[in-house]
């Protein structure tokens, strides 16, 4: 396994985590957490990615993204 920064051509990857992590809480939690149209906009993605205060790790094996 390997734990590196974030990088702009893993969006469809994170993107695709934080889908599901939004799907667990609304099933899980629907007072609290309501249904979005996209879990995570590419605009907030970047964002981060480019703010150097925050620090975005992803773990991968095999070139697959497996946790962040």
């Amino acid at each position: 396994m390997v734990i590196r920064n974030l990088e702009k051509n893993d969006y469809t990857s994170v993107l695709v985590l934080y889908t599901e992590l939004d799907r667990i809480h609304y099933e899980n939690r629907p007072d609290y957490f309501g249904r979005r149209d996209c879990s995570y906009p590419r605009k907030d993605y970047d964002e981060c990615l480019n703010d150097p205060n925050m620090l975005m790790l992803g773990a991968f094996e095999n070139d697959e993204l497996l946790g962040i």
